[in-house]
């Protein structure tokens, strides 16, 4: 779930799930995408995912249950608001309330949290990734075992030519970005 990165291309998830099959973990029936799955509108920015975050839950709650009892939910956003002026306090209540939302009807769910990256921004970047660490930080004490720092937009995705082999445009997945992104959230959730 998140903003464009995830919603306009689905590419890396497509990749990431066929190396999954590849290396014959659907046999065991251990990652099929379900519902609910790919929730990301672009332009979003985390203020806006949480504002539509009830009516989603709503919309997808308890619908794959049946299917399996195990959840990984990966979220990226923030590329968005970087451009904007971003209030700690808020943002960090904001990510606590769908994050909280999503254990409350899922609480066997793993969550992995991206740091996000974008061209010219890499001070705010810098910023929203230290705000992730402490909400990881704090969930791991009053709820280990469920959210984690997914994978890190600022190391791979700057790529240390500030995006150019990894990004379009500075803010979206080239194809070696979709490849990227497809193996390093693969690498976080440990396959």
């Amino acid at each position: 779930m998140g903003d464009s990165k995830s919603d306009t291309d689905r590419t890396w998830p497509t990749l990431m799930f066929a190396d999954l099959n590849t290396a014959g973990l659907a046999t065991q029936n251990v990652f099929a995408e379900d519902l609910p799955r790919n929730w990301a509108v672009g332009g979003y920015k985390l203020s806006t995912l949480k504002s539509s975050f009830d009516a989603f839950m709503l919309e997808h709650a308890g619908k794959a249950s049946s299917v399996c009892d195990k959840f990984v939910f990966l979220i990226n956003v923030g590329a968005n608001d970087v451009s904007g002026v971003i209030v700690e306090a808020t943002w960090k209540t904001n990510y606590n309330y769908i994050i909280d939302a999503i254990l409350t009807e899922y609480p066997t769910g793993k969550i992995y949290i991206t740091k996000p990256w974008r061209r010219d921004y890499g001070t705010e970047c810098d910023t929203l990734a230290g705000y992730i660490d402490d909400i990881v930080a704090a969930y791991a004490i009053s709820n280990p075992d469920h959210v984690y720092v997914g994978d890190d937009e600022c190391t791979w995705l700057e790529g240390g030519d500030n995006g150019a082999t990894m990004s379009s445009d500075g803010i979206h997945y080239s194809t070696a970005g979709n490849t990227a992104k497809a193996a390093a959230i693969r690498a976080v959730i440990g396959y």
